[in-house]
């Protein structure tokens, strides 16, 4: 009888030990292995968090992003479609390998349109009408902050320390964003 050998050996059969077929040792090698994700062109035009059905895109968590991933496989799997095709099934695949991996999610998330513009100065009608026009601006810029909870504009009640360290804060602004994936187009003479 071909018996199994003791943990980290392999079988008289070759297989590795654990399983009668080796797989729960390749599933534990693959799991440890992180994939390099590329993202082409085509990956940025794609609304890859409607594709998994997650209704807060960016803010999905990772176990969200997962869980989503799983109940798409399960609705778009060949074997369920009438045609048996699995182009909807490759591009669910496609979805979880870029927003399942952190840095492959870092670069999409930074591709993604976004309302970068900055009103311009005054004359604004009062101190509300100045607060009211750029809150907008802080509070969408915020979400690419390397710090969490990047301060808000406050409104002309805010303390003078506050407004103090909110400046400092902003001034001192590091981003996760990340622009590998721009390209600098350069006119030749």
């Amino acid at each position: 009888a071909d018996l199994p050998a003791p943990s980290g050996q392999s079988s008289s059969s070759g297989k590795p030990s654990g399983s009668p077929s080796g797989r729960s040792e390749q599933r534990r090698d693959m799991g440890d292995r992180k994939k390099n994700v590329k993202l082409d062109e085509a990956d940025l035009e794609v609304d890859w968090y409607a594709l998994l059905k997650l209704p807060d895109a960016e803010g999905s968590t990772d176990d969200q992003i997962k869980s989503a991933y799983r109940r798409r496989c399960l609705d778009t799997h060949p074997d369920k479609q009438p045609d048996g095709s699995d182009v909807e099934f490759k591009r669910v695949q496609r979805a979880f390998e870029i927003l399942g991996n952190p840095e492959a999610r870092r670069s999409y998330d930074s591709s993604r349109p976004f309302d970068d513009s900055i009103p311009g100065e005054g004359p604004f009608k009062d101190d509300s009408d100045f607060y009211s026009t750029f809150a907008p601006v802080f509070a969408r810029n915020s979400k690419w902050s390397a710090e969490p909870n990047m301060p808000q504009i406050g409104d002309n009640d805010t303390p003078l320390d506050d407004v103090r360290r909110m400046y400092d804060q902003w001034l001192a602004f590091r981003t996760w964003r990340d622009f590998s994936n721009e390209v600098e187009l350069q006119e030749i003479d």
